[in-house]
């Protein structure tokens, strides 16, 4: 009762945001069965007939690994052979498993949450949040296609490898075991969509700031936040510069302005004005550079780590034991 209980509603605001996250998913639900093809769309089209001619020339196995378009779509190639030979090519079955997927992808995030959040009105303001973020992982657009299951299960398996590699991370008893999950989900994403890779890069960068807590902290001056403060002062100016509307020649200005649009880029999809849609891309994207710095540089310098999220916490050395072996110990990474 303990999980069941953090999600009853206390008060009248709490039960208005539990009823809107439920909407969210029920819209969703009701989407995927009132949203369908008979026919199967152009891209189903070309993996149908990889499948058949592979099917033909004995080269299943190649079949499966073959990327397209950059992505490896192992799982939803496994689900078309599941729906030749059960159930006679009937796409259904792996429509309606997006459904699932995203509800996994919301109550594993709230999960997260709750281990994570002790205030009890603040849950209740994520609940919705994830709800919103875990259903709309692909557009809506493509929840009707069987072989979104990829993408979505790429998205929710790349965020499980990055919690376990945060945990190991900072639990030296569970490190191997996490590290080992995490190393197992991050693989199963990359094979079933490309969002692995990304992925697999954040993965990268959570080591970096985690080894960087451990040496670099010490030698942070206590007037090093002055000086980032310049250094993200004079990239939002360059960012700025690097508009095409200033017309300034030099390959660090288009790499700059790129950086912001790719950062910014999910930001631009509501624009159909291109002039509007690269401006929006390039003000939010630049926000999002400039506070990811911020934020690693705080996650870095930080004295305490009190505050800090649990997967990211290190334990008090009485948990390890006392003596200058336990103190060692609880340093961790």
């Amino acid at each position: 009762m303990g999980p069941l209980s953090n999600l009853m509603p206390r008060t009248k605001s709490q039960a208005f945001l539990l009823a809107l996250t439920i909407l969210v998913m029920s819209l969703h639900f009701h989407y995927v069965l009132s949203v369908s093809m008979s026919v199967p769309h152009q891209d189903e089209w070309s993996i149908l007939n990889g499948m058949f001619q592979s099917l033909d020339t004995h080269r299943v196995a190649a079949w499966l690994i073959q990327p397209r378009n950059g992505h490896l779509m192992v799982f939803s190639k496994l689900g078309y052979l599941l729906s030749l030979f059960a159930f006679s090519l009937d796409l259904a079955p792996l429509r309606l498993l997006n459904f699932p997927i995203c509800l996994a992808a919301f109550l594993l995030s709230a999960y997260v949450v709750n281990a994570n959040v002790t205030s009890r009105a603040t849950r209740f303001y994520l609940y919705p949040a994830l709800a919103f973020i875990a259903f709309n992982l692909c557009l809506w657009e493509h929840f009707t296609e069987p072989g979104a299951l990829s993408t979505i299960l790429s998205a929710v398996l790349g965020g499980v490898s990055l919690y376990y590699v945060a945990k190991g991370l900072t639990d030296a008893d569970k490190r191997k075991k996490n590290l080992s999950i995490a190393a197992s989900a991050l693989f199963a994403s990359i094979l079933s969509f490309g969002l692995g890779f990304i992925a697999l890069v954040a993965a990268i960068l959570i080591f970096a700031l985690s080894l960087a807590r451990k040496w670099a902290r010490p030698w942070l001056a206590k007037g090093s936040q002055r000086i980032l403060f310049f250094i993200l002062t004079v990239l939002g100016l360059l960012a700025i510069a690097s508009h095409p509307a200033f017309h300034l020649p030099g390959s660090l200005f288009h790499f700059v302005f790129h950086c912001c649009l790719v950062a910014g880029s999910i930001w631009a999809m509501p624009f159909d004005f291109p002039p509007m849609a690269q401006n929006a891309g390039l003000l939010f994207g630049t926000v999002v550079l400039l506070l990811s710095m911020w934020i690693g540089f705080d996650f870095i310098a930080r004295k305490s780590s009190a505050d800090l999220p649990h997967c990211f916490a290190f334990k008090p050395a009485a948990q390890f034991g006392r003596g200058e072996a336990g103190r060692n110990l609880a340093r961790g990474w």
